[in-house]
């Protein structure tokens, strides 16, 4: 088989990212888009306790309902965070058809693009992907190179960056 994703870094500060679920996947995937200074909105009838604080400190807008056909209105990315299959086709259907990059949690063929297993140390972000064949070797194989590479990579590019 051959990878049909194309490795990439994307700018999404102050870019409206829309994610769709209110659980513990969701949660994850809101503080990783957090980190990088996304515009976060939520659509969920309920969210985890650190989805509500963060709600409440206006760091995301939460829509508290279901997902319904032109929430994707103006977003640059959406991710489905959902347990219900017909919902996610429908959030991915409504992505591709106006070209908003999509990512179904736990569903590749559903995907315009996958969410790598990631390495930070300051500036330097290292992505491991198995192309969502399985991601649990990719985590491993993160576990591996996070014991590897180390915190020292952080004062060496502060270093690197002042030159």
């Amino acid at each position: 088989m051959i990878d049909q994703f194309f490795p990439v870094f994307l700018n999404l500060k102050d870019k409206l990212c829309i994610v769709i679920g209110g659980g513990k996947v969701a949660e994850r995937k809101v503080e990783n888009l957090l980190k990088v200074k996304a515009k976060v909105k939520v659509i969920s009838p309920d969210l985890t306790p650190v989805l509500k604080k963060l709600t409440e400190e206006g760091k995301i807008e939460w829509e508290k309902r279901t997902y319904k056909k032109g929430d994707l209105d103006s977003a640059w990315l959406v991710i489905a965070a959902t347990n219900d299959p017909e919902v996610q086709k429908e959030i991915s259907q409504e992505a591709e058809e106006k070209h908003i990059f999509c990512n179904v949690v736990d569903v590749p063929e559903l995907c315009s693009f996958i969410v790598p297993s990631i390495i930070r140390r300051g500036f330097l972000t290292i992505a491991i992907s198995t192309s969502g064949v399985s991601p649990a070797v990719a985590r491993r194989i993160r576990e591996t190179l996070e014991e590897i590479i180390g915190e020292e990579y952080i004062l060496f590019l502060e270093l690197m960056k002042s030159l």
